[in-house]
């Protein structure tokens, strides 16, 4: 009896992956578009009690063109209306509800795949606690620093690693400094292969808003 499975059979034994993201503000709904794209069977779950945010939301999902992998999608206002076993859930909330969605989706929908927005919490004791639980849960979680997974800095990383320093200078203007100097900071770590990094704030204005 010949042991290897019909396409008919492959067809039913396809994994059907459920994937949430939680908060559809800007950052939401730009993931959004990105899950779209994905070449896998997914069921896609949007939640943010803000039904306006929603619907933009929507909107941008429309502008990607259609996708055959995507089995069923949904927008919520409720997060208890996920379904008790997600595969892998992006987190884009502001970071004051962070830690108690992360709890909720960890311990009520067995998620065990995240990626999570920057900052991830608001007090520094939350980065402990959140450790330990993703710890003693075995919850696989990124922080969404996508640099590094540039094919451009990869490359740079590799011509640069007999170098014995690296000098590395951002400039700009307009920008949210700690949104988007985060990323500059992670850049530096990985291209440095330092972890352990001093900053010198004694040229900033004091009356940062």
């Amino acid at each position: 009896m010949s042991m290897t499975p019909s396409l008919k059979n492959l067809k039913l034994m396809k994994k059907t992956y459920n994937i949430a993201i939680i908060g559809a503000g800007q950052l939401g709904s730009r993931h959004l578009q990105g899950v779209k794209k994905a070449n896998v069977s997914m069921n896609i779950y949007v939640v943010d009690p803000n039904e306006d945010a929603l619907i933009i939301s929507e909107q941008r999902y429309n502008e990607v063109e259609e996708n055959p992998f995507i089995e069923a999608i949904g927008f919520f206002t409720d997060i208890t209306l996920l379904p008790n076993n997600l595969d892998f859930a992006i987190i884009a909330t502001n970071s004051r509800p962070r830690a108690q969605i992360i709890n909720t989706l960890v311990e009520k929908n067995h998620c065990q795949f995240l990626l999570i927005e920057k900052f991830l919490f608001p007090a520094l004791s939350e980065y402990a606690n959140m450790d330990n639980f993703l710890k003693e849960h075995q919850v696989n979680a990124w922080v969404n620093c996508a640099r590094r997974f540039f094919p451009f800095y990869q490359n740079l990383k590799s011509l640069l690693s007999n170098e014995p320093y690296l000098n590395f200078e951002i400039k700009g203007n307009n920008w949210g400094l700690c949104c988007n100097g985060i990323h500059f900071i992670d850049l530096f770590s990985y291209l440095s292969g330092e972890k352990d990094i001093i900053f010198n704030t004694d040229n900033i204005d004091n009356q940062l808003i």
